[in-house]
């Protein structure tokens, strides 16, 4: 099979006979009448087609496209072949897809032509080719290295991903409550879910992944996480105890590129602030014995001044398609 412009093939189409035999036919610098631009290739290399052995035009497989690339950069006399436009196939991890950021998170991405895994028990009103559901329970974290290894595995190790995000947006909330009042099997539940998932699937994909891939890591945070807000007690621990992690393995990272092995890899500790999220539903039906500053966060609602899940979602995406972040960094949201 050889390439040719897809109007030369319909001109030797229309004036052979039903039986004529055309002669060889072959990639010519008059068949090809455009100018060569080496950085933007993948805008004309699909103009080509292949005449198949009854003559017809048909798609190119990406051999066929390698080596019309190299007869036109030999017959331009371009000092060296130029290579095709590799597929763009960029594939993110995103927990917590039910609802909230998660959601459209993962809607952005599909809609910007990424591939989505979505980790998340209850099941996600997302019909698209391009997203794939994954039923896991993310407290339950001696199962979970197995169900990502089973159902997760395959997707992370192909060869063909330019790109691997990680969100880690999935939290336990329900635990609220002033730290005398905590209950531990409630923590442990929101340890699970909030800290020691993330931190597993972070290694997980590290090491699973072809370290050729760019990684992009987003922990989704709090400000909780940070400042002591009474009756999140519970909730900004795990999300303290998940951003120093985040920081400790960029600083892992870090000593390993300096000793030879570097990777293109980062983590972002991401705080959203206050969203419009059933998260925020919980907090605000609290009591004011149990969350203290439940006033705050009813105010905030009653105000308007609750941020509408997209806008950080749309933060979130735009960072995972960027380059040239430090190894780790941060957005910070202050309540006080």
């Amino acid at each position: 099979m050889r390439l040719l412009d897809l109007a030369t093939v319909a001109f030797r189409k229309s004036t052979a006979g039903p039986r004529r035999r055309q002669g060889p036919l072959r990639t010519s610098q008059a068949m090809v009448p455009l100018p060569l631009v080496a950085s933007r290739e993948a805008d004309w290399i699909d103009r080509f087609y292949v005449l198949d052995h009854k003559n017809t035009a048909v798609a190119p497989t990406d051999s066929d496209r390698l080596k019309c690339l190299n007869d036109v950069a030999i017959s331009h006399g371009l000092p060296f072949p130029l290579k095709p436009s590799m597929p763009d196939r960029r594939l993110a991890i995103v927990t917590g897809t039910s609802s909230g950021i998660g959601e459209k998170v993962s809607r952005q991405l599909l809609q910007r032509g990424w591939e989505v895994i979505g980790i998340s028990r209850r099941a996600v009103a997302l019909d698209t080719p391009g997203y794939a559901h994954c039923s896991l329970d993310l407290a339950a974290v001696a199962r979970l290295a197995a169900g990502l290894e089973t159902q997760v595995g395959p997707r992370v190790r192909d060869r063909g991903l330019t790109r691997l995000a990680l969100v880690n947006n999935a939290a336990d909330v329900a635990l609220l409550g002033q730290v005398d009042q905590l209950e531990p099997a409630g923590m442990l539940q929101a340890y699970a879910v909030n800290t020691i998932a993330p931190v597993l699937l972070m290694g997980w994909v590290l090491r699973t992944a072809p370290s050729r891939i760019p990684v992009r890591i987003v922990n989704v945070s709090s400000g909780a996480g940070v400042e002591p807000f009474p009756g999140l007690g519970a909730y900004g621990n795990t999300k303290a105890a998940l951003r120093l992690a985040g920081m400790v393995l960029a600083a892992e990272l870090d000593l390993r590129a300096a000793g030879g092995a570097p990777r293109d890899a980062t983590v972002w500790s991401y705080e959203p602030g206050v969203v419009e999220t059933p998260m925020q539903d919980a907090v605000r039906s609290s009591s004011a014995e149990t969350v203290p500053i439940v006033q705050v966060f009813k105010d905030l609602s009653a105000q308007g001044l609750l941020r509408p899940a997209d806008a950080p979602a749309t933060e979130i995406v735009s960072h995972l398609e960027a380059d040239g972040h430090p190894r780790f960094s941060e957005q910070r949201f202050l309540l006080s």
